[in-house]
């Protein structure tokens, strides 16, 4: 269940980034009235930086669905970068005041940088646990070989680093 909700939650945050991108760059970043003229310099600053973080939500969730080990390296790169967004807009809207006043272009902010934070972490913690198909299989295999008293430790040494992390 939560890998669905991990696949659908890519799906949804790569496209929906992209497209809001898109829209921006076509009107030319408009500047809502009562908002700094920085706030145009930062939504054009953060069009590449955006732009990767959709693309590697979509390179996610194609990986994930088809089991491969690096959709998992493209979602917690993806969901790192949410994170990372979540964090310069909620820092910027803070050093420019614009949380005195509330207006429906910052209720969708506020909405997408709560997205961006709670969304992103519930990412990285699930895709860094989650096994794929490939890492599945080895793991039993270490854990139902017979093993030597040296390989059998470090085998419990790295299934302990894997508890921790």
């Amino acid at each position: 269940m939560a890998r669905r909700v991990a696949i659908a939650a890519l799906l949804i945050t790569g496209i929906v980034n992209t497209l809001h991108y898109a829209r921006l760059i076509v009107r030319g970043y408009p500047v809502a009235p009562g908002h700094p003229e920085a706030y145009r310099d930062l939504a054009q600053a953060a069009t590449w930086a955006d732009g990767w973080m959709g693309l590697m939500a979509i390179a996610a969730a194609v990986g994930l669905i088809r089991g491969q080990a690096w959709g998992r390296l493209c979602g917690i790169v993806a969901a790192a970068a949410l994170v990372h967004m979540g964090l310069l807009d909620v820092a910027f809207f803070a050093q420019h005041g614009m949380y005195a006043r509330i207006d429906p272009l910052m209720s969708e902010m506020i909405t997408v940088d709560l997205w961006a934070f709670f969304m992103g972490s519930f990412l990285i913690v699930h895709l860094w646990r989650e096994p794929t198909r490939q890492t599945a299989g080895v793991e039993r295999m270490v854990k139902t070989a017979p093993l030597r008293p040296r390989a059998r430790r470090a085998a419990s040494q790295c299934h302990l680093l894997r508890e921790v992390f």
